[in-house]
């Protein structure tokens, strides 16, 4: 992927951002999807990461795939207890640990050199993501919120793609990245629902197992954050109607999602979960749309 281009030093969080021309806004906008709304790439190819099992990608300057590697040799002992994951390559033994950290490091070394060649700004918003991608691992141990770590993580590309542009992080990147992480919460806890049993069985916690019956209301609840804070997004960023009308049917598709889920059916959750697939199409197609339309007026 060609890094977006860039317009210089600026500081952090302006009191009022200084945009050079509504083609930079739609660039900055656009560029989390480019790079860092990875889901809709993920869920077409049937990959998550709380399945920890994601297939390398080499265009996430932030991140790389250290998240799912890291996750694959912290969850190994945990994978070989569960039915749906014993078979993956570590705790099946068709990968050493060893190789899985050389693995990791070579995947770190080329995912630093990506990052480096962006502005200061975003190589320490990349470097900050370390952090939690460190932490996300573990917190299914200690919390039943596991998916705000996943989503806090996941998300992170907001983060980046903007200051990519600007070199500076404003309002319209925050408040993605805010809806992005409520849109991970409500499709993580469909997507930990398949293993409920067992991870209740083991000791794991999550969201599905915290929200047992009262799922669809929370579902709900976080799908309408997510919805209202991406609007707030683009609409702060100077999006219009192509936009909205994207919003629109973005909304719709999760509303369906919950009509559909049932969360006793290991096969629906899964359905309903890669579902989101589109759903980030949806709003991906709506994004670019609207850039195009901005161009042609």
């Amino acid at each position: 992927m060609t890094p977006p281009r860039r317009t210089g030093e600026s500081p952090v969080c302006p009191q009022k951002a200084q945009f050079h021309d509504q083609r930079d806004i739609d660039n900055g906008f656009l560029a989390y999807q480019l790079g860092g709304d990875d889901r809709v790439a993920d869920l077409a190819d049937g990959q998550h990461e709380h399945a920890d099992d994601r297939k390398p990608d080499l265009d996430r300057p932030a991140r790389c795939d250290r998240f799912g590697q890291l996750g694959l040799l912290v969850d190994r002992d945990l994978d070989a207890l569960v039915e749906r994951t014993r078979s993956r390559p570590i705790p099946s033994g068709q990968v050493s640990v060893a190789a899985a950290l050389a693995f990791l490091a070579l995947q770190a070394l080329v995912g630093f050199a990506v990052l480096v060649q962006f502005n200061r700004f975003t190589v320490y918003a990349g470097i900050a993501s370390l952090a939690i991608v460190a932490v996300y691992p573990f917190m299914k141990r200690v919390t039943y919120w596991p998916q705000i770590a996943l989503g806090l993580a996941f998300s992170w590309g907001a983060l980046m793609g903007w200051p990519a542009v600007f070199a500076r992080l404003d309002w319209p990147a925050l408040l993605l990245y805010a809806g992005a992480i409520a849109w991970v919460i409500g499709y993580d806890t469909i997507y930990a629902h398949q293993d409920r049993e067992d991870d209740a069985l083991i000791g794991v916690k999550s969201t599905a197992l915290l929200f047992g019956e009262r799922t669809k209301p929370m579902l709900a609840l976080f799908y309408t954050l997510a919805v209202l804070l991406i609007a707030l997004a683009g609409w702060s960023a100077g999006a219009g109607l192509v936009f909205s009308l994207g919003l629109f049917a973005f909304a719709a598709h999760l509303s369906w999602q919950i009509s559909r889920l049932d969360i006793a059916d290991p096969a629906s959750c899964l359905i309903v979960f890669k579902s989101n697939r589109d759903a980030g199409l949806i709003l991906f197609g709506a994004l670019v749309l609207e850039a195009i339309a901005r161009r042609l007026v």
